[in-house]
């Protein structure tokens, strides 16, 4: 079960997000692996919410998103954002779920950009501006960088239905 729905906020909260997570205001944080230990990629985070609210930005940046996907807070399990630097070439990431228990992922577009998600179905979703992808938490996804411009952010959040 997958949906991909463009225009997905209204512009005022999508900008508020936008100018934000591409500002050198922004605190982003470095993990030098994106699936498992010892793979050769890396890439930036800003983690929203695990467990408790991590973020000044929280309230700001995803209570609009969870407000369109009609979800209470109380549902939320994780949220963070993703930066992927420019590569040469594109890195496919390995395939993967979230987490193993059923939920559901609300995939956030920051930018658009030549990267994409990939779905084990062999489905892609191109990485356009302010679209979302919402799909069921065990289906297996990876991301692919981009080539074209100089990050590729997107905002991930898993939840309970």
């Amino acid at each position: 079960n997958m949906k991909v729905k463009f225009n997905f906020l209204n512009k005022k909260d999508f900008n508020i997000i936008k100018k934000d997570l591409l500002s050198n205001m922004f605190p982003w944080y470095f993990e030098d692996k994106v699936i498992s230990e010892g793979d050769d990629d890396y890439f930036f985070y800003h983690l929203y919410y695990s467990n408790k609210c991590n973020s000044d930005f929280y309230r700001e940046h995803i209570l609009p998103i969870l407000d369109k996907i009609k979800i209470n807070e109380d549902k939320v399990i994780r949220v963070k954002a993703n930066l992927y630097p420019r590569c040469q070439e594109p890195i496919k990431h390995s395939f993967h779920v979230d987490r193993d228990d059923k939920h559901k992922v609300c995939l956030l577009n920051i930018n658009t950009n030549n990267g994409y998600t990939e779905f084990d179905k062999g489905y892609k979703t191109s990485s356009k501006e302010n679209s979302a992808i919402i799909f069921d938490g065990d289906i297996r996804h990876r991301s692919v960088t981009q080539t074209d411009v100089k990050c590729r952010v997107n905002i991930n959040i898993n939840y309970y239905e």
